[in-house]
C-alpha cells in the first residue's frame, strides 16, 4: 500500500512516515506542491516490481529546477525506488534516453519510473489544449477544478477524451510507452463522484 501525506512541516513529515511504516505502508510525505525531493535511505536492492519498493517520490512540478538537465541530474542522484514524475519538462516530453538514465539508482541498482497521467481532468498547459477552449469549451470539457489551477473536469466517457488519453497514435499513453516509462500513475480516477453529485 502506497500513500501520500501532504505536510506543512518536517515534523509532520516525520510523523507521517513513522505512522505509515508502523502500518506497513510505503509513504511519501511532502508539501502539496509535489515539487521537492526529500532525502530517503537507499534501498540497495534492484527494484523491478512495485512490491519491492521501500520508498517512492511524487514530483509533478519541476518548476524549482532551472533546466531539464539539472532536474534529471537531481532525480538520478535521489535514492528512491520509484519515481513518479510528469512526462514533461516545460514543453517537451521526456525521451527514452532520459527515462533510461532515471532507472538507475546512485548505487547502480534498478528502480522504477512512472509517468503521471490524469484521467478525470484536462490541464490547460498540456499539448492537447487549444487556446479556443478558454472562450468556448468543447462538449467533453466541463467546469474548472477550483482546487487545482489550470485543471478542468472532463466527461471521461466521451470519444474525443479517449483519443487524447489512449486511442490516437499521438495519445498521452503512446507518449508514455514511447518514452519507456515502467508504468503510469493514474490520477482523478474518482471523477465519477463529481458527475454523480452534479
Amino acid at each position: 500500500m502506497f500513500n501520500i501525506d501532504y505536510c506543512r512541516s518536517s515534523r509532520q513529515q516525520n510523523t507521517a512516515m513513522r505512522l505509515s511504516r508502523k502500518e506497513g505502508f510505503v509513504n511519501y510525505a511532502a508539501t502539496r506542491g509535489l515539487d521537492e525531493l526529500p532525502l530517503v535511505a537507499l534501498n540497495d536492492k534492484n527494484v523491478r516490481k512495485l512490491q519491492a519498493c521501500e520508498n517512492f517520490c511524487v514530483l509533478l512540478n519541476p518548476h524549482k529546477f532551472a533546466s531539464k538537465e539539472i532536474y534529471l541530474a537531481s532525480l538520478r542522484k535521489s535514492s528512491y525506488d520509484l519515481l513518479i514524475i510528469d512526462g514533461y519538462f516545460g514543453d517537451s516530453f521526456f525521451t527514452a534516453a532520459d527515462i533510461a538514465g532515471l532507472r538507475v539508482k546512485p548505487n547502480g541498482k534498478r528502480r522504477l519510473v512512472y509517468c503521471y497521467m490524469s484521467l478525470g481532468e484536462a490541464e490547460n498547459y498540456r499539448w492537447y489544449w487549444k487556446q479556443a477552449y478558454h472562450n468556448e469549451r468543447p462538449e467533453w470539457l466541463d467546469e474548472p477544478n477550483e482546487n487545482w489551477q489550470g485543471s478542468y473536469k472532463v466527461k471521461y466517457w466521451m470519444q474525443p477524451w479517449h483519443d487524447i488519453i489512449y486511442n490516437a497514435r499521438d495519445s498521452y499513453l503512446s507518449k508514455i510507452v514511447d518514452a519507456g516509462f515502467d508504468g503510469a500513475f493514474l490520477d482523478v480516477i474518482d471523477a465519477f463522484e463529481y458527475f454523480q453529485a452534479k
